[in-house]
This record gives structure tokens, sequence and C-alpha cells, in this order.
């Protein structure tokens, strides 16, 4: 049996009693994303305002850039920080397939 296949199977054995009786601990984020290249969201265009293309353009892009870090078997996370000020929101990808300059470049949208 493939991976994929067995954690499958395993969610599926997952009972709502397991869900409701399940506690978690918090990550350490230092070691959550430690080997990866991170930058920060800081802005992104109004595509909420009214539904347009660009909403399903974002989205479409969203779903290629992380369809392509799989097909690379590249380490990939998507983090959301909160204070009581503000929310921040971070993308990182392995530092072995991307360097930081570069995936702030790519995220931007500024390049070749």
């Amino acid at each position: 049996m493939n991976r994929d296949a067995e954690l499958l199977g395993k969610i599926f054995e997952i009972t709502r009693g397991d869900i409701e009786n399940a506690t978690f601990s918090y990550p350490k984020l230092n070691l959550a994303i430690s080997g990866l290249s991170c930058a920060r969201i800081a802005r992104i265009s109004r595509f909420w305002d009214k539904e347009t293309e660009s909403q399903l353009l974002l989205e479409q892009c969203t779903e290629d850039l992380i369809t392509g870090f799989y097909g690379q078997s590249c380490s990939w996370a998507f983090l959301l920080t909160g204070t009581p000020n503000a929310i921040e929101c971070w993308f990182g990808v392995s530092q072995a397939a991307v360097e930081g300059s570069s995936l702030n470049t790519h995220l931007a949208g500024k390049g070749g």
C-alpha cells in the first residue's frame, strides 16, 4: 500500500469521539520553520471587493504554486501569526529549493 492510501485509511479510522477528546499542544515555531526561507506577505490587492476574475486568478495562481512545490517534493508552510493588534501572514519554502530573496521576488511578482 502506498503512503497516501495508508494515510487516507488512518483518517477514515478517526471517530468523532477521538476528535472531541483530543488536545494538541502549540507547535514550537522555531522547529517548525527551521530550514525554510520565509517571506511575510505585507499586502494583497483588494481581490475581495467584488467577485471578479481577479479573485479566481489569485486562487488559481496559489493552487498552481502549491502544486508545483508538491510536484518537486519541496517542503512549504503557510503561517498565520497574531497579536492583539495585528495578524501576519507568512509563506515559507525549503531553503534547499528557494533562497529567501528569490522567494520574496516570486511572491511579489517581480522577476523574469
